[in-house]
């Protein structure tokens, strides 16, 4: 059971023996939902064990429904169940087999490791999946990608390398952006002014309030109406 627990955590064994596909790691389903009423099973050792969840593992080729038991330390695949979802053919040797659907077409291969039948499938869990696609690129390529993130955090999803000079992240640790530099200076006292162009709220002969805009070049009076 060790080498099942240590080599074949993302392997699936083909089970005569299991009554349903079944596997203590959600993350290598797409998708699960709360099993109501949850399922129990017996293990070989006398252990019960009860599916809390239902998820969906799915291949190119393949698609079935797999219960979720907390504490399952392998991934099985019913062999019953499996010709019952697929209508399938599974046929073995002493080196492997094939899986084959009820029109002679093969669905997926079977290698032997021990005693043990495992799926070749091709897939892995979604996390490694993910950091088998990270690793594959430019440090620098993702770090923008993700929006400029952290070296610490580029380094848990498996990059290696350093990154780049970023001319991006300093300025996104500023609270406001840098004042443009003055191109020209007063020579002299109010050569220059800056003041607010409204003017004060006048009240009109006829009961309109008059809003007067001023400005160094002109004057001008507008009349509005309540």
């Amino acid at each position: 059971m060790k080498l099942v627990n240590n080599d074949l955590k993302d392997k699936w064994i083909l089970d005569s023996g299991a009554t349903n596909h079944m596997t203590g790691n959600p993350g290598l389903l797409d998708g699960t939902t709360c099993l109501v009423p949850s399922i129990s099973v017996y293990l070989g050792n006398n252990k019960k064990l009860m599916a809390t969840r239902i998820g969906s593992f799915k291949s190119p080729k393949i698609s079935i429904p797999v219960l979720v038991f907390p504490g399952l330390n392998v991934n099985l695949i019913s062999c019953a169940q499996l010709c019952a979802d697929l209508q399938c053919w599974i046929i073995l040797n002493g080196t492997g087999g094939y899986i084959y659907d009820k029109g002679g077409n093969k669905l997926c291969s079977l290698q032997t490791l021990g005693n043990l039948f495992i799926l070749e499938l091709g897939l892995q869990s979604k996390s490694r999946r993910l950091v088998t696609i990270f690793s594959k690129g430019n440090i620098n390529i993702w770090h923008r990608r993700l929006g400029h993130a952290s070296v610490e955090t580029l380094r848990k999803l498996g990059f290696h390398g350093d990154l780049d000079d970023c001319h991006i992240c300093p300025q996104g640790k500023l609270k406001h952006s840098n004042f443009a530099k003055r191109t020209s200076y007063a020579q002299q006292l109010l050569e220059r002014v800056h003041s607010d162009v409204m003017g004060l709220f006048i009240e009109g002969y006829w009961g309109e309030n008059t809003v007067s805009f001023s400005s160094t070049r002109c004057q001008e009076r507008l009349l509005s109406r309540h």
